[in-house]
């Protein structure tokens, strides 16, 4: 179950959606993730985001997300 065996996993993944909920430019969320101290041990898989499908995720994130 992820969340026992990967807290690094669940954190980056809360980070990943809150960054995603901004209004930020793609290019601010790129730069808000990796500058996150939290998210050291993921600075090199962020470093490989590309914008543009940042962007997408941006945009399927305000429209079809929820969090609880």
């Amino acid at each position: 179950m992820i969340g026992r065996d990967e807290p690094d996993l669940v954190l980056f993944q809360q980070e990943l959606v809150s960054a995603l909920s901004s209004t930020d430019s793609p290019d601010k969320i790129v730069q808000t993730l990796e500058s996150n101290p939290k998210l050291n041990s993921f600075r090199s898989y962020i470093s490989t985001f590309d914008v543009d499908m940042v962007q997408v995720a941006n945009e399927l994130v305000h429209k079809w997300g929820s969090r609880h």
